[in-house]
């Protein structure tokens, strides 16, 4: 079914017909949930605050102390609600708190050890299942325990927080002790290099007999280094420079492309080229200066203010945007002559950038050479083991500054974990809130209800309504019986009863009549329409019912009918009509008796119905039907008789339905609502259109109308007056 096509009534209708399975649901879970509501004790809660703010302590003994992961607040979480911790409080609580109940259950015990440990598992079973934990932002987490007995509940959670703080400085305290131990050897062995280290370098000094140049080769190291960092400063700024260059070449040639005419003022202006030669004979003179002189050099002064002044007049030069007399100054001439003047600068300092990288590098390459050019073999040993003696020195005073961080963190430890929130004795019961929680489970429940009904009707493949039927099988529905057991009458049993007789003014026998004559419509469209065949796909569809009633309807319409059971395997209507089960077709079709001696006669209140039972013979109806006395009876029973009734066994199970298709006008599929297989109807369907059925038509047995409508549906109590007008219960007789 495709919910979402439903419109709001049709839903409506749906929950309606489970209304039984939304009721169970509600009450399944309501009603436990009231009855713990109301026999539950009061609860009281008891509450810590701890902070496990620890900057003092994390900082020292993280990164190059400690290596070992910095604890988070979730994993403090963790620990509180870990087994061991649990194990902890419980000893704790059962020591220090004698009239607690876990302190009671062991002195029960009495010593034995298979007591103790029961009492003591259960003890932390307890207050695992009343412990909450919470962070509430930061580094604070808050600790709750309810319990049914508040002095109870104060005393675990303060038990909690004095252990929690306890089990956290022991904690710290082994990491500080293995910290200790670890860097006080290894501050030993760096002392030790360090002694060993300035023996060999002095013992080398003795043996030698040489002086030691340590100054002027450092001085001369700071000095090749101070080039280099030079040079990397330098080549960023030529880098950045010639990017600077690319963009302005692009910028000027698609000016050109613009504007033709501008390739020719290059040409055209030699002040500008005579301003730029000028700059870089300034520029060169001024690197040359600088090399022997400093920045503030009377010399080197003058240079840069030569060179400051040519930049200016080359800016100046372009801000004036003079052109030839041959070219407009357009907008396009004065962006030109700005791009190409900051050309011109940028490829004089870019030049210059060059020269200095170039003097730079000789500079550094003749003072390596002054140090490492061929050097002494005494003056490499003595290098060597200089630097060994200052790595062991630096060794050793990282270890000295670590030793006292660990020596501070005994004073330290103490701030990592404390209490910002003590526990307190709870003074009222945490509010139970009853109305709410019924709301919210009615509520719960009515959609889990719901859900069920929805699902209950997803999953149910059967037949419901004649108009799903006409839909999906593409045949009308000549009648629909209602259901026996919703319908209203005095009777309390119909449903294998002759309901026209029973109950004459039922909603049941108003339902065969309106079938006899939409079936008598439908024979009026057949040629020579009288023989009417029942069947059904499966057992217990009611199919032998409605072919009894329907036969009834047209004797008391006052037509000649007869009723001919055909069901070989499982015969029945001879109980329904209350004639016994003697000498019938079967016995007929084997020559054994003739055939105005196989019908029997049934009166219904003055009229008479004819009535042919199976008969006695144990013989197949494959082999009765391939004789040609079945068409000569069907021949001479057309003359005799106006409406002939046949109730043929299930279609599914038994073939014999599909050996009389030729020789029947209309064919009534009997389905049951709510339990005939949709599936199982589109086989029958199936198999009789094959058979050539000539006019197929639906009954539909057992509608439930307030289940499948709703409780509004249009079903107006019109016969409910009549009632009392007709006979109560109507006579028969058989002969």
């Amino acid at each position: 079914m495709d919910f979402d096509k439903l419109q709001l009534r049709e839903h409506w209708h749906i929950i309606y017909k489970h209304r039984k399975t939304v009721l169970l649901a509600m009450a399944a879970l309501v009603l436990p949930l009231l009855a713990l509501l109301l026999l539950s004790k009061p609860q009281y809660n008891a509450s810590i605050a701890l902070s496990v703010t620890d900057d003092a302590v994390t900082s020292l003994l993280s990164s190059d102390i400690d290596v070992s992961p910095d604890l988070t607040v979730g994993n403090y979480m963790d620990i509180l609600t870990s087994q061991s911790f649990v194990d902890r409080v419980t000893r704790a609580v059962a020591q220090n708190v004698p009239n607690s109940a876990g302190a009671a259950k062991l002195k029960k015990a009495n010593g034995d050890s298979t007591a103790i440990a029961k009492a003591h598992r259960e003890a932390m079973i307890y207050l695992l299942d009343h412990m909450q934990t919470d962070h509430r932002g930061g580094n604070v987490i808050r600790v709750t325990i309810e319990s049914g007995n508040p002095e109870e509940a104060y005393q675990l959670v303060r038990t909690i927080g004095e252990e929690f703080r306890r089990q956290h400085l022991e904690t710290i305290q082994q990491r500080i002790d293995a910290l200790h131990a670890f860097y006080s050897d290894r501050l030993r062995q760096t002392y030790q290099r360090v002694v060993e280290a300035e023996e060999r370098l002095a013992g080398y000094q003795r043996a030698r007999g040489i002086a030691t140049k340590t100054r002027e080769s450092d001085r001369i190291s700071e000095r090749i280094e101070a080039f280099e960092n030079q040079i990397v400063d330098l080549i960023s700024q030529r880098e950045l420079l010639a990017e600077r260059r690319r963009t302005l070449e692009q910028q000027i040639a698609q000016l050109k492309e613009k504007a033709p005419a501008l390739a020719t003022m290059e040409s055209q202006i030699p002040r500008i080229e005579e301003l730029k030669r000028r700059l870089l004979n300034l520029q060169s003179q001024m690197l040359a200066q600088s090399v022997l002189y400093t920045d503030k050099h009377p010399k080197v002064q003058s240079l840069k203010r030569d060179v400051d002044a040519t930049i200016h007049e080359l800016r100046g030069f372009a801000s004036a945007s003079s052109t030839p007399d041959s070219i407009k100054p357009t907008d396009p001439a004065i962006i030109w002559h700005d791009l190409y003047v900051e050309n011109l600068l940028a490829e004089v300092e870019y030049n210059n950038l060059v020269s200095k990288i170039a003097t730079l590098q000789k500079l550094a390459n003749e003072y390596r050479n002054r140090v490492f050019e061929q050097p002494p073999e005494e003056q490499q040993e003595l290098l060597k083991l200089q630097r060994e003696v200052i790595v062991a020195q630096d060794a050793h005073q990282a270890m000295l500054r670590t030793n006292e961080k660990i020596q501070s963190l005994e004073a330290e430890k103490a701030l990592n974990v404390s209490i910002i929130e003590p526990a307190q004795r709870p003074l009222k019961p945490v509010p139970r809130r009853r109305p709410f929680k019924m709301i919210m489970g009615a509520i719960i429940s009515v959609i889990l209800g719901v859900g069920l009904a929805y699902l209950r009707e997803a999953i149910d493949r059967s037949v419901k309504t004649p108009e799903e039927i006409e839909k999906k099988l593409g045949l009308s529905v000549l009648g629909y019986v209602v259901d026996a057991s919703t319908s209203r009458s005095t009777s309390t049993n119909l449903a294998d009863k002759l309901v026209l007789l029973e109950e004459p003014g039922s909603e049941l026998a108003e339902n065969f009549r309106a079938l006899r004559v939409n079936t008598d419509l439908a024979l009026a469209e057949c040629k020579n329409g009288q023989i009417v065949m029942v069947t059904s796909p499966g057992v217990g569809e009611g199919k032998s019912t409605i072919a009894a009633n329907l036969a009834a309807s047209y004797t008391l319409f006052g037509k000649r009918t007869l009723l001919l059971d055909t069901d070989l395997h499982h015969p029945t209507m001879h109980l329904r009509l209350g004639v016994q089960h003697d000498a019938g077709l079967s016995n007929w079709l084997a020559g054994e008796i003739r055939p105005e001696n196989m019908r029997n006669s049934v009166t219904l209140n003055g009229s008479a119905l004819d009535f042919i039972t199976t008969g006695t013979r144990q013989v197949t109806f494959q082999k009765l039907s391939i004789s040609s006395k079945m068409q000569s009876l069907f021949v001479s029973l057309r003359e005799q008789y106006d409406v002939i009734i046949i109730d043929a066994p299930p279609i599914i199970p038994v073939s014999d339905p599909l050996l009389l298709v030729s020789d029947v006008d209309l064919i009534l599929l009997t389905l049951e609502s709510g339990r005939t297989p949709m599936e199982a109807a589109r086989q029958a369907v199936t198999l009789l259109r094959r058979a050539k059925a000539q006019a197929l038509g639906v009954v539909l047995n057992r509608l439930r109308l307030e289940e499948q409508y709703g409780p509004d549906r249009y079903q107006p109590s019109y016969l409910l007056g009549r009632r009392a007008l007709l006979p109560e219960r109507a006579g028969t007789s058989a002969s």
